[in-house]
């Protein structure tokens, strides 16, 4: 799950096409639920490595951990008509996932398509 507070500005004044950006703080939920891999057709579960003696890491339960960081975006914002606007956009961010041991922060990149509709 992803959580971004910022905020966005449109550049421009023309009634349909515009460039943005935007800006602010990044918080993601990340849980770790299962780890798979298929061979031809033999499928091999390797979360079971994670609960094994002497591995420390994950022994009670699956891993879960929050994120926090910074964004960024790009993008070109369209307005279809009085009621819809479309927005395509580049959004890169800078975050870390405390998952495992030594969580570092890393950048992170998003390509992505948003629909709204105006109240």
């Amino acid at each position: 799950m992803m959580f971004q507070m910022g905020y966005q500005r449109i550049f421009g004044d023309d009634d349909k096409i515009n460039f943005f950006a935007e800006g602010g703080l990044h918080v993601t939920l990340a849980k770790f639920d299962h780890n798979v891999i298929l061979i031809n057709d033999l499928l091999i579960d390797l979360t079971s490595y994670y609960y094994q003696p002497g591995y420390n890491a994950y022994a009670v339960q699956k891993p879960i951990g929050f994120g926090f960081g910074a964004f960024a975006g790009i993008g070109v914002n369209l307005n279809m008509n009085s009621k819809f606007r479309v927005q395509f956009l580049y959004n890169p961010t800078y975050e870390g996932i405390n998952i495992g041991p030594d969580p570092k922060l890393k950048l992170q990149h998003s390509i992505g398509l948003r629909f709204y509709y105006n109240l």
